[in-house]
C-alpha cells in the first residue's frame, strides 16, 4: 500500500485506497443520539435476486455536476472550493448530476440495473498536501471514505432531500441504488473521536481489526454505545432515502463480532430488507468466504479481479481465470460481485499501456475481459469510465492530474465508444438467459501452458445451456486444429447462436465438438439454434440516410424466399457490435426505418430477414450514415525529419459537400510544438475522409493513400497510426545520473528512489529503484542508486523514500529538484536524508 503524508498534527501516513481528506475545525454540534432509526420514510424497490442485477460505481464527486450552486460546499473551510485542476480537490460532481443522467436514460441504454454511489456523509476538512506530484495542492474528501458526521449529507453532493430525489428517480426507472458506507474509523481529526475518545482504539495495534488503521480513528465495535450508533446510522440511511443496498467499505477491518447482530433478521444489514456488499481487499478466497459465512450477502471478488488483470489485461495466460472459477472455497461463489476496475486500482487499460500494450489492443482485451465478467457467477460491477476505456495510474495523491484512477467522466466519449455497446449487448445477454444468471459453471477448456484458450458452460436445469469461449491470444484460434471443444448434452448439433450478435463461424459437428474459429482477444457465447437462412434470402438496395437527429434505412425485399419479418440493428462506426433497434421485428412488407434521437455521430445500419421457419439471415450492411452535423475531423501528422514541413491532401470527404477536395500538393498544416515534429490540421464538418501527407518541399515525399474516421495521429517516421496523443519530448539526449542519499534504517528497511518521470518510475512507489548501502555506521548507511538514464537538460523533481514490504515512509519537506546535466555521466548527492 502507497503512503501519502498530510499537513495537520506532524505528518499522517495514509493508505492511498482510503481516498479523501482531512483536517482540523471548531468542534461542533454532531448528530451522536440520533434513534428511531426504524421509522420508514422511503421506501426500496422490492426484494430481488442480486444475481440478476448489473452494478455501476459512480464516484459521485467525478461524475456529473448537475448543480453548480454547490460545487463548493459550504465554503466555509480551506480546500472547500472546486478545482478541477486538482486531481485531489473537490469537481462538482453531485446528486443532481446524478439524477439527470438517471432520467435522460444513460443506465439504462448502458443496460446497468443499479448504481453504487459514493458514501453521502459529511467529510472532514481538507488540508495541504506535503509530498509527492501535487504537493501543496488541499487534500479534499472528495470520494467521501473520511467522515465527520455520520448523519449529515456532505454539502458538496447536495442535501437529503436532494438525495431522496436521485433514489425516487432511479427507482422510477427501475434503477435499484447502493450507497457505499464506512464502519470501521472516522475520517481524520474528526470531532467525533475527541468529544467520545472511550469509542475509539488507543496505542498499538492487536490486529487488522482493533487497530488505528494508518491513523484514522479507530472504532471499538465490541463497545456497547458505539455498535448502537453505528447500527443507527445504517438504519438512518436506509430508512431515510429507500436505498436498495449497502456497498460496505473495509469490512475487514471491523470487529468480526460486529457482524452477525448486524447480518441479522431485524438487524441494519438484514438481507430481506437491504443487499450489502463487501470490501475485503485481499486474494485469499478463504478469507473472503469467511464474510459470506458471517452474513454478508455478497463480497467482492478479489482473486478473479487479479486473474483478469493478469491474463487478459497483461497477455498473460488464462489458466489463472481457471484456477479462480474452479476453486471451492466458497460457500456460495454465485453470492460474489465482480469486478474490472475501482477507485482503489490502476484502471484495466493503464494496466496494459503502462506494459506496452497499444490503446486499441488494450480496449480489445478490455472488452474481452467484461465479456468474460458478465459470463461467469456472481453479480457483474462496472466503474464509471470502463464503458469509455478511460485510463488511470492510481490514486491522486501519488499521480498527476490527468493520470489518476479517479478522472472527471467523459460522457461525450460515450457516444462513439464501442464498450458502450459491448455492456449493453452482455446485459441484455445475460436477463435473456437464466443460465448465465444462475446457472452451474463447468469448465470444458484451459489452456494448460498451450494455445491461451478457455471455455466453459453455465448450466440449469430446464433452461438452454450457454457456452463462452475466450480467445486471449493475439491470433485467430482455430478450434477445429486444436481438437474441437466437447459440448456433448450441451449444444445439439449444427450451427449456434451468439448472443450478442456477434458474426461467427462456430457449429457443433456429429461428434458432439464446437468448432469453428475465434479471433484475436474476442470471446464468443453461444447457444444451440440459429441457422441463417440461404445468404440470397437478404434485403436488396439497402441505403441510409441521415438528419439533425436521425436516420432513414430503406431497401428492397429480397427474391426467391418468404420473409415473415425484418430486424434493424446500428452501432457506432467503428464499434464491432451492433445493438437491435426493433424490439419487435417490422412487418414482411416494411421497406424502411427510422432511428430517432440519435447523438451527432456516423453509424452503421444493419437489416436481417426472418423466415417462416423463424430463422433469421446474416444481414446487409449500411455503413457511415452521418447524423448532425459532425465538428469535424482533426488528424495529426508527424514529418520524417528530412522534410521541409507537410501538407496533407484528402478527398471523398463524408458528409458529401461538407469540403472541397484538396488541389495537390495539399493544404499547409499548422506546427503543434516546436522540436516535436507534429503538425496539425482540421477538415470542418468532416466525419471521414481520404488523405495523405506530402513534403511541401519535395512533393514526391508523400505517405501512403490513408483514411481515417475519427481524430488521429500518424507518426510519419513509423507510419502507424494512434487515437490518442503520442508522448512528445523533444529533448532525445541522455545523461547517466547515479543518486546518493545518507540514511538511517530499521531493522527491514531498505533506501529507495522515485521521482515524476518515467525512469523514475513516475512517484510509482511499488516499482521504485532500489539502493545500495555502503559505508555503514550502525543503522546509517550511505545508499547509492545505479546509473539512471535521464534526459539531458530535463528539470525533474524526485524524493528517497524507505520501504518495509508494503509500508512506505516519504522523506519530509517538498520534492528534490534537479537539472540533469546536458553530457556525459553527473552524481546528485543528497546529502542527508530530510
Amino acid at each position: 500500500m502507497s503512503k501519502i503524508k498530510l499537513g495537520f498534527a506532524g505528518t499522517l501516513a495514509v493508505t492511498s485506497f482510503l481516498l479523501a481528506g482531512c483536517g482540523m475545525q471548531k468542534d461542533a454540534a454532531l448528530s451522536i443520539n440520533y434513534s428511531n432509526g426504524d421509522s420508514l420514510h422511503s421506501q426500496a424497490l422490492p426484494a430481488t435476486d442480486w444475481r440478476k442485477e448489473v452494478l455501476y460505481f459512480a464516484l459521485t464527486d467525478r461524475f456529473a455536476n448537475g448543480n453548480t450552486s454547490n460545487d463548493n460546499g459550504n465554503n466555509n473551510r480551506a480546500g472547500d472550493a472546486k478545482d478541477l485542476g486538482n486531481p485531489m480537490g473537490w469537481h462538482g460532481g453531485d446528486f443532481a448530476g446524478l439524477r439527470q443522467k438517471i432520467e435522460s436514460g444513460y443506465f439504462s441504454n448502458l443496460g446497468v440495473t443499479a448504481i453504487w454511489i459514493s458514501p453521502v456523509t459529511l467529510q472532514v476538512p481538507a488540508v495541504m498536501a506535503q509530498s509527492g506530484p501535487n504537493s501543496g495542492k488541499y487534500h479534499a474528501g472528495y470520494a467521501a471514505y473520511w467522515t465527520e458526521d455520520f448523519f449529515q449529507v456532505e454539502p458538496h453532493f447536495g442535501n437529503l432531500q436532494d438525495l431522496k430525489d436521485l433514489v425516487n428517480a432511479a427507482h422510477a426507472k427501475g434503477l435499484r441504488v447502493v450507497q457505499d458506507m464506512v464502519l470501521n474509523h472516522a475520517g481524520y481529526e474528526a470531532q467525533l473521536a475527541r468529544q467520545k475518545p472511550s469509542w475509539f482504539y488507543k496505542g498499538s495495534c492487536i490486529n487488522d481489526q482493533k487497530c488505528s488503521l494508518d491513523g484514522l480513528p479507530d472504532f471499538d465495535q465490541d463497545n456497547s454505545e458505539v455498535k448502537q450508533y453505528l447500527n443507527d446510522s445504517v438504519n438512518y440511511w436506509v430508512s431515510q432515502t429507500g436505498i436498495d443496498g449497502i456497498r460496505m467499505d473495509t469490512i475487514k477491518h471491523v470487529n468480526d463480532s460486529y457482524w452477525p447482530q448486524f447480518f441479522a433478521a431485524g438487524g441494519p444489514g438484514d438481507a430481506s430488507k437491504v443487499w450489502t456488499v463487501g470490501e475485503a481487499f485481499t486474494f485469499d478466497p478463504g478469507y473472503i468466504n469467511k464474510y459470506l459465512n458471517l452474513g454478508s450477502p455478497s463480497m467482492f471478488d478479489f482473486p478473479l479481479y487479479g486473474a483478469l488483470r493478469d491474463s487478459l489485461g497483461k497477455r498473460g495466460s488464462l489458466d489463472g481465470v481457471a484456477n479462480v472459477l474452479a476453486n471451492t472455497s466458497y460457500s456460495d461463489s454465485s453470492r460474489l460481485t465482480t469486478f474490472l476496475d475501482n477507485h482503489d486500482v490502476r484502471r484495466f487499460m493503464s494496466e496494459g499501456i503502462e506494459n506496452g500494450i497499444p490503446f486499441n489492443e488494450q480496449r480489445e482485451r478490455l472488452d474481452a475481459a467484461l465479456s468474460l465478467q458478465f459470463t461467469v457467477r456472481g453479480t457483474p460491477s462496472v466503474y464509471y469510465g470502463t464503458e469509455i476505456a478511460m485510463q488511470g495510474k492510481g490514486d491522486p495523491y501519488n499521480n498527476p492530474s490527468g493520470q489518476t484512477n479517479r478522472e472527471d467522466m467523459n460522457f461525450s466519449a460515450a457516444s462513439t465508444s464501442p464498450l458502450v455497446t459491448r455492456i449493453k449487448a452482455l446485459s441484455d445477454a445475460r436477463r435473456a438467459n437464466p443460465a448465465l444468471t444462475n446457472g452451474a459453471h463447468k469448465e470444458l477448456w484451459r489452456p494448460n501452458g498451450g494455445a491461451n484458450l478457455y471455455a466453459f458452460a453455465r448450466t440449469l436445469s430446464g433452461e438452454a445451456s450457454i457456452v463462452t469461449v475466450v480467445n486471449g491470444s493475439d491470433g485467430t484460434l482455430d478450434l477445429g486444429s486444436l481438437g474441437g471443444i466437447s459440448v456433448s448434452g450441451l449444444l445439439s448439433s449444427g450451427s449456434v447462436t451468439e448472443l450478442t450478435g456477434r458474426t461467427n463461424t462456430l457449429s457443433v459437428n456429429s461428434s458432439g465438438k464446437l468448432v469453428g474459429t475465434v479471433p484475436a482477444r474476442t470471446v464468443l457465447i453461444v447457444k444451440s439454434g440459429g441457422t441463417p437462412p440461404p445468404a440470397n434470402c437478404n434485403p436488396t438496395a439497402l441505403s441510409g440516410q441521415g438528419s439533425s437527429t436521425s436516420a432513414t434505412v430503406n431497401w428492397t425485399a429480397p427474391s426467391g424466399c418468404t420473409v415473415t419479418g425484418y430486424n434493424v440493428y446500428s452501432k457506432g462506426s467503428g464499434s464491432p457490435t451492433y445493438t437491435r433497434l426493433t424490439s419487435t421485428p417490422l412487418s414482411s412488407t416494411a421497406t424502411g426505418y427510422t432511428a430517432s434521437n440519435l447523438a451527432t455521430g456516423s453509424y452503421d445500419f444493419k437489416v436481417t430477414t426472418l423466415t417462416s421457419d423463424g430463422k433469421e439471415s446474416a444481414g446487409v450492411e449500411v455503413t457511415g450514415v452521418q447524423v448532425g452535423t459532425p465538428a469535424g475531423l482533426t488528424v495529426h501528422f508527424k514529418k520524417p525529419t528530412a522534410w521541409g514541413g507537410a501538407n496533407i491532401h484528402h478527398w471523398n470527404a463524408s458528409p458529401t459537400g461538407a469540403v472541397t477536395d484538396s488541389t495537390w500538393p495539399g493544404k499547409t498544416m499548422t506546427a503543434e510544438t516546436v522540436g516535436c515534429g507534429w503538425y496539425k490540421y482540421t477538415l470542418p464538418g468532416v466525419s471521414s475522409t481520404n488523405l495523405l501527407f506530402v513534403d511541401p518541399s519535395a512533393t514526391t515525399r508523400k505517405t501512403a493513400d490513408l483514411s481515417r474516421a475519427k481524430e488521429g495521429w500518424f507518426d510519419g517516421t513509423t507510419n502507424t497510426w494512434s487515437d490518442t496523443q503520442p508522448a512528445c519530448d523533444p529533448i532525445t539526449t541522455t545523461t547517466k545520473v547515479t543518486f546518493q542519499v545518507t540514511a538511517s534504517t530499521t531493522l527491514g528497511q531498505n533506501v529507495f528512489l522515485v521521482g515524476d518521470v518515467t525512469e523514475l518510475k513516475a512517484w510509482d512507489t511499488a516499482n521504485a529503484l532500489s539502493m545500495t548501502p555502503s559505508g555503514c555506521s550502525g543503522s546509517t548507511c550511505t545508499w547509492t542508486s545505479a546509473p539512471i538514464e535521464l534526459k539531458s537538460n530535463a528539470g525533474i523533481q524526485f524524493k528517497f523514500i524507505k520501504k518495509s514490504g508494503s509500508s512506505v515512509s516519504w522523506e519530509g519537506g517538498s520534492n528534490r529538484t534537479y537539472t540533469v546535466p546536458a553530457t556525459g555521466t553527473a552524481s546528485y548527492n543528497g546529502g542527508s536524508w530530510r
